[in-house]
C-alpha cells in the first residue's frame, strides 16, 4: 500500500517536471 502511495508521488513529479519542460520549450 505504501509502495503504491510513494509509486503514485514519483509519477506526479514526474508528470510536473515533463509539464514544466514543454512550457519552457514552447
Amino acid at each position: 500500500m505504501i509502495f503504491l502511495i510513494g509509486g503514485k508521488c514519483r509519477w506526479l513529479n514526474l508528470l510536473q517536471a515533463f509539464k514544466l519542460y514543454r512550457y519552457n520549450l514552447s
